[in-house]
C-alpha cells in the first residue's frame, strides 16, 4: 500500500528514544536532505526515496568576502555613533572628523567592491574610474 501525505492530515504524535551517536547521524541526513525531522522519518518508514538537498553553487569572488567583513566593521561603528547620539551625544569636532573618515572608507570599498565583481564577470564599465 503506497502512503499518500497530502491527503491524510499529521495529528498523530509518534515519540521515540534514541542514542546521542544515532541522534547526530539524524542531524546529519537531515541537514544533507534538507528535510525536516518528520519529513524525512515519514519517507524512512514509507519507504519514499529521500535524495540530498543539491548544494548552492557559489561562486567565490576573490577579495569580495574580505571587503564584506570591512563594511561589518564599519557599520557597526556607524551603529554605535548613531546609538551615542540618540542617547544625548552631540557631535564634536573628533567625532565630525570620525564620520567623514568613516564615509570615506565607505566610499573606497565600494569602489574596491565593484571592480572586484566588474572583473570577475568582465564588465569593466561597472566600476568608476
Amino acid at each position: 500500500m503506497k502512503h499518500n501525505i497530502s491527503q491524510d492530515p499529521s495529528n498523530i504524535v509518534i515519540k521515540t528514544r534514541l542514542s546521542c551517536s544515532e541522534k547526530a547521524e539524524l542531524d546529519t541526513l537531515l541537514e544533507r536532505t534538507k528535510l525536516s525531522q518528520a519529513e524525512y522519518l515519514r519517507c524512512a518508514i514509507f519507504g519514499t526515496p529521500v535524495q540530498e538537498a543539491p548544494k548552492p553553487v557559489l561562486s567565490p569572488i576573490e577579495g569580495l568576502d574580505k571587503l564584506i567583513a570591512q563594511y561589518g566593521r564599519i557599520g557597526n561603528n556607524l551603529n554605535q555613533i548613531a546609538r551615542w547620539l540618540n542617547s544625548g551625544g552631540y557631535i564634536d569636532r573628533e567625532l565630525s572628523c570620525s564620520l567623514r573618515s568613516a564615509l570615506g572608507e565607505l566610499n573606497r570599498l565600494k569602489y574596491d567592491s565593484l571592480k572586484i565583481v566588474s572583473n570577475y564577470y568582465g564588465n569593466h564599465q561597472a566600476h568608476c574610474q
